[in-house]
């Protein structure tokens, strides 16, 4: 139900670059499909929270997108020019970033605490000290290797490796049990692109 929902807020709008709204939707999708395999195979845990908040992510870069079109547009050259992360040509340029703006979001519509501290804190996830690290480092590997496969639209296709490692390290999950993980989540995505789901 909430892809469906979703779904609505990630069409149309504008292309920048290597961004458009339906290629961040796939990238979403993605990232979703993965960190929701983490946590049911990986951690144990059934994972209906961190698909959401894996879905909704990026969901600051919309709003950057729709109300700060001219600076959005620079960060994102900024980003691909300097071969940067997004968050960091985003500080530079607008002096805040997607995952402030998704928290502000989470806040305002009263979701969930894991749900918001994931999504405010999904280029940082170390930074957090209680046990919502655990949604928010699920996400970064999942996004980490959304970026490594080219799915979509990718914020962090200059990611950090060593913070990578780290949240495997945290969560304690082995890098090679991801292969399997990511290979499903292709195939997913293949499936939904053949039905015109995305």
């Amino acid at each position: 139900a909430l892809s469906q929902k979703v779904v609505e807020i990630f069409t149309d709008g504008h292309s920048v670059e290597d961004y458009n709204r339906l290629a961040l939707w796939r990238h979403s999708i993605g990232v979703a499909l993965i960190a929701r395999s983490i946590f049911r195979r990986e951690l144990g845990l059934r994972g209906e929270n961190i698909y959401a908040a894996a879905l909704m992510h990026d969901i600051g870069l919309i709003a950057e997108e729709q109300f700060m079109t001219r600076e959005f547009k620079e960060a994102i050259k900024h980003s691909n020019e300097n071969k940067t992360p997004l968050d960091v040509a985003e500080n530079k340029i607008i002096g805040f970033d997607h995952a402030d703006i998704g928290k502000a979001i989470c806040e305002s519509w009263v979701f969930p605490e894991e749900f918001t501290a994931a999504i405010g804190r999904h280029h940082d996830p170390l930074t957090i000290e209680d046990e919502n690290i655990r949604y928010a480092s699920t996400i970064y590997i999942a996004d980490f290797l959304a970026a490594e496969n080219d799915i979509g639209f990718c914020d962090m296709k200059n990611g950090n490796e060593r913070i990578f490692m780290r949240c495997l390290r945290k969560l304690d999950i082995s890098s090679a049990s991801l292969n399997s993980i990511v290979k499903e989540a292709l195939e997913e995505l293949q499936q939904m692109e053949d039905k015109g789901l995305i």
